[in-house]
């Protein structure tokens, strides 16, 4: 993603995206428990947590069986 090719004001939000996503780029191996808590602490920052929490998981939508 090249920051200047954005629309006039999305480079300010680009920039908030791509610091907050910057605990979960790979540093070598680490336990799935803290890659999990950084997903978090960055869905916190982006304002997306709450958001997600509300979504609905699971039921006939999302999962099709097969045969």
């Amino acid at each position: 993603m090249r920051a200047d090719r954005l629309p006039p004001g999305s480079e300010r939000l680009w920039e908030g995206a791509r610091e907050a996503l910057l605990p979960l780029q790979s540093r070598g191996a680490q336990p799935l428990e803290a890659w999990i808590a950084a997903l978090g602490q960055a869905l916190q920052q982006l304002g997306a947590d709450e958001q997600l929490k509300r979504q609905p998981a699971g039921g006939r939508r999302c999962w099709r069986r097969s045969g």
